[in-house]
This record gives structure tokens, sequence and C-alpha cells, in this order.
């Protein structure tokens, strides 16, 4: 996990976003009051009882920032348009760009240079800022603002193995997974697991990375091929193996938000879907509800498979957090509906605050 690795020792080292002033440890002495504290996982925490009511009151209700790489992101103009018809204002913020104070009871941001007070934050795709992202967020929800996408689910969301580990710590159908780098281990327990085995990468660069971990499967269809990887050098710690999914049953593409799923595409998709759950079963949208509530992604798109044709047995292959936009959603016409609905949850979510989370659901949602 190299850039988890560099990402924890800048941490270590002081390297964090403006909690004072930013840069390196004597940095963090400007700051009066509470002064932010390193965890043991690296993340910045601050002193949170003083700052939360204190800061509620200065919060915006009619504000969100994104905190995104990507200024001309497709999915977020969507967003901000149909967002700015409900008078809600949102401001795209590359990790980058932003900077935080924390000085007693009062946490400020600025955003190339202009102060920003959002009743919202939402953590996004950031590619090769994610990291500065993730403590970022961390900080933000710690001094009392809402955060969608938390440093936790971001972390989550670029790790593969953590998705996995966190799908099947809350029972949610998915294919067993072995990590380690000891020979006899690892092949003892694919002997349990079965095969055939495909090896994945611990981390990704970016949420939206599908393609680019696919490209990097290795699989082992017996525990010869297997052997001769873990005691190579390629096994050296960065990689993890799962039971590769038959892919012989039907195979479905979940979008959800608020974990409720508000589209359903086939493996092979129609050019027009009117009604977007239409190939949506029950069991199927409860599986991918679970697996979305899980990873925690607002939004996500869940990839589920029948374990053979037919069982109606389905099980997650992947969550995706923050989806990029898909040419199949589009021709489908289903690019705004999902948009929609997201637009909606996140006007819930500045009305009512995190309580939101558990009592929204989509008009469209018919199953979940």
């Amino acid at each position: 996990m190299e850039g988890l690795d560099r990402f924890l020792g800048a941490a270590g080292e002081g390297r964090l976003c403006g909690c004072g002033v930013a840069g390196g440890p004597e940095g963090l002495h400007q700051a009066a009051g509470p002064l932010p504290v390193m965890c043991p996982d690296g993340l910045v925490s601050v002193a949170v009882a003083p700052y939360r009511e204190f800061t509620m009151k200065k919060l915006d209700s009619r504000s969100v920032v994104v905190l995104a790489r990507d200024r001309d992101d497709f999915d977020l103009k969507v967003l901000s348009s149909m967002l700015g018809s409900r008078g809600i204002e949102l401001q795209i913020a590359d990790p980058l760009d932003l900077a935080i104070q924390c000085e007693g009871p009062e946490i400020r941001m600025w955003n190339n240079d202009s102060p920003v007070r959002p009743g919202l934050v939402i953590g996004w795709r950031s590619g090769p800022s994610a990291l500065h992202a993730i403590k970022q967020l961390d900080a933000i929800e710690q001094a009392g603002i809402d955060v969608l996408n938390s440093a936790v689910v971001l972390l989550r969301g670029l790790s593969p193995f953590l998705k996995s580990v966190t799908l099947q710590t809350n029972s949610v159908p998915h294919y067993p997974i072995i990590s380690g780098k000891a020979p006899s281990g690892v092949l003892s327990m694919a002997d349990r697991v079965g095969y055939p085995m495909v090896a994945r990468p611990l981390m990704t660069r970016d949420l939206d990375a599908r393609a680019a971990v696919r490209g990097q499967d290795i699989v082992f269809e017996d525990a010869s091929s297997l052997k001769e990887f873990v005691t190579g050098k390629a096994a050296s710690g960065h990689f993890y193996m799962q039971l590769r999914p038959p892919r012989t049953g039907q195979r479905l593409r979940v979008f959800c938000v608020n974990h409720h799923p508000v589209a359903c595409l086939p493996d092979v998709p129609d050019e027009r879907q009117s009604d977007p759950l239409a190939t949506l079963s029950e069991p199927a949208a409860h599986v991918a509800g679970l697996a979305s509530r899980a990873i925690g992604g607002h939004p996500s798109m869940v990839e589920i498979s029948e374990d053979r044709p037919g069982s109606r047995n389905w099980r997650v292959e992947d969550v995706t957090v923050c989806p990029g936009p898909d040419p199949d959603l589009s021709r489908a016409g289903l690019h705004e509906t999902v948009m929609r609905a997201q637009a909606r949850f996140l006007a819930a979510r500045l009305a009512e605050g995190p309580k939101a989370r558990g009592g929204w659901r989509p008009s469209s949602a018919a199953h979940g």
C-alpha cells in the first residue's frame, strides 16, 4: 500500500492541510485554543466538543462545497444546475486550493482565497489529490460541518481490499478474499476458498478506477500458477486475492442515491429504458442497497451478479463511490434520473442535516 504509506508518513511529519498555517509541526502551534492532534491512523482529529454548536451557527445552509480535482466534471455541472434551480450554490474546490484554519471554537475555510461557509461538504473524485482530500474531510467533519463521502468512505473507495473487507464484515454477499505474503498461508487459504483466484491491487489512484483495476487482474486457475506468483517478486504485498466471479449468470449495475436504487442497467443495456428499475428484482435491490450502505458512498454504483444462471442468489462484485459518467447510463436515458435524485437528496440533506440520511427515499425507489 505504497500510496497509503506515503499518506501516513506525510501526516506523521505534519504536512497537513492548513490547520493554523499549512506546513510542518511549527505551523500547528500558531493556532490558539484547542490544538489539532494526530490520531494513530494518521488522520487529523480536532477537539470536537467546543466546535460543533459554534460552527453550526456560522454555516450557510444554501451552500455546498465539493472537493474535486476536475472543475469541468460533467456530473458536477449537472448537479450545480439542478441545485441552482433550488437556490442552492455548489462550489467546486480542488483539495490543493482549499485552506483550513482551526482557531479556538471556530473553523474557517477558503477556496482559492475566497472565504466559504458551506452547510455541507462532499468528497468527490479527486485523482492525485484524493489522499489530501481525505485529511481535509476528516478535519472538516471533526469540526462539526456536515460531510458526505467522509475520509473513511473515500479511503474505502480507493482501496479494493478495504471495500471487500467492509462488505464481508457487514454480511453483504460477496466473493471470499485473501491477503498476505507468506506463500504457505496464502496457498492453504486458497485451497479452502477454491479456484480460479484473481489478484488485484490493494490501492488505486482514484475512486472510479474500475477499468484500471480490472486491467491489472491476474488470474490463477490452479495452485501451481498461484504458487509461482506468491513466491515471486510481483507479490510484494501490493495485491490481494479474491475468488473470481463465475460470470455465467446475470450481471447488473445498480445506481444508488442515499443507498436506495434509482436506476439499473443489465450487462447489455437497451438503448432507451423507460423504467429505470425495470430489470431490478427485489432480492437484487436488497443486496445492492446493503452494499451501498456498507461502503457509504453518495452516490454509489453497485455491480452484482448471480452466482449461477437463474439462481437469483446475488453477490456483490464491486462498489464504486462517486462513479464517473457512464456512457451506457446516458444511452439508456437514465443519467438525468440519477442526478435528479442526487440533487433532491442533497437539498433534503441541507434542510434537515444528517437525519435526512435515514429518512430520505427517492420517489422512484420501487425496491430496496
